[in-house]
C-alpha cells in the first residue's frame, strides 16, 4: 500500500543523503577555509573527463507524470542503489560548478548577511546537496565514472534556483521570528500586518509564529 511505498521513499533518501554527505566533507572544509579568510582552492578535486554511463535507459512511458510511473521509478532507482553493481558510491563536481557555486551564494547572501550579521553556510551546503540530489534522480541521462555521478548544467541551474530560495526563506524566517519577539500586543500586531513595507510572506509566517487573542499576543 501507499505505507509501503512512503517507506521506500524515505528509505532511497537516507541512501541519497549518506553519499552526499559521505562524499561531501572535502568541499565542506574548502568552504570553511573560505570563511576564515583563507584562498578557495579545489586541488583535491582534480579535473577529469566524462565517460559514458553503462547503466541501461529508462523505459519510456506514456504519461511519466501519473502517480504509479513515478512510484516505479523511485522504486527502480532503490533497486540499482541497493545493488553493489549499480550503486553510485559518490561525486565528482566540475570546476566550474564548484567555483561558481561559492561565487552565486556569495552573492545571494551579501545583502541578507550585511542586514542580520549571520551567515549561510547551511544553505551553500544545501547548494551542493540540491545539485547532486537533481543530478542523481536524473542518473539515466547522466554520466558515471568509476561509480560517482557527474552532475551537469542543468543540474547547476536548477540548484542554483532551490538554493536561491532556501536563502529566501531563511532571511523571510528570521526577520518573521524578529518581528514576532517584538510584538508587546495587538495593536503593534495590527501594525505589521497593515505596513506596506513588509512581504505578504514575512506577514504569513509571523501569523503562523503568533495568535492574538483580545489585546494579547500569544507565541504559538
Amino acid at each position: 500500500g501507499i505505507l509501503m511505498h512512503i517507506e521506500k521513499a524515505i528509505k532511497l533518501k537516507k541512501i541519497l543523503e549518506t553519499i552526499i554527505n559521505e562524499y561531501s566533507g572535502k568541499l565542506t572544509e574548502k568552504i570553511q577555509e573560505a570563511f576564515n579568510g583563507k584562498v578557495y582552492e579545489s586541488e583535491q578535486f582534480a579535473d577529469f573527463d566524462l565517460m559514458e554511463s553503462k547503466i541501461p535507459e529508462l523505459p519510456k512511458e506514456e504519461n511519466n507524470n501519473d502517480e504509479e510511473t513515478i512510484i516505479s521509478y523511485y522504486n527502480l532507482l532503490l533497486r540499482l542503489q541497493s545493488n553493489k553493481e549499480t550503486a553510485i558510491t559518490g561525486y565528482k563536481i566540475q570546476k566550474d560548478f564548484r567555483d561558481n557555486l561559492l561565487k552565486k551564494w556569495e552573492q545571494m547572501t551579501e545583502s541578507y548577511v550585511k542586514e542580520l550579521g549571520l551567515n549561510f553556510f547551511r544553505e551553500l551546503l544545501d547548494g551542493v546537496r540540491f545539485l547532486i540530489a537533481h543530478a542523481y534522480l536524473n542518473r539515466f541521462n547522466r554520466r558515471i565514472e568509476n561509480g560517482l555521478l557527474i552532475p551537469i548544467k542543468e543540474d547547476f541551474e536548477v540548484a542554483m534556483k532551490l538554493m536561491r530560495q532556501s536563502i529566501s526563506f531563511k532571511f523571510r524566517l528570521i526577520r518573521s521570528e524578529s518581528f514576532a519577539k517584538g510584538l508587546k500586543d495587538a495593536k503593534d500586531y495590527k501594525k505589521i500586518m497593515e505596513s506596506d513595507k513588509i512581504p505578504e510572506q514575512v506577514k504569513e509566517m509571523i501569523r503562523g509564529l503568533v495568535e492574538v487573542k483580545g489585546n494579547a499576543v500569544i507565541k504559538r
